[in-house]
């Protein structure tokens, strides 16, 4: 599961309610985050730098 975020940097409760119940691997993307951190079991994570890492060179 993703979660995104502009400028939120508290956990979703959404987010955080799904993972628990499921089991379900998740991550918070936050567009204007200063430090990466883990809570709960769950990555809240800078969003730019997490989509750069999905890129792939065009062949």
């Amino acid at each position: 599961m993703i979660e995104v975020k502009a400028s939120d940097r508290d956990l979703a409760p959404g987010l955080q309610f799904f993972h628990d119940r499921y089991a379900i691997p998740g991550v918070q993307l936050v567009g204007d985050l200063r430090v990466e951190s883990q809570s709960k079991g769950l990555a809240i994570l800078r969003a730019l730098d997490w989509l750069k890492q999905l890129e792939r060179p065009i062949r």
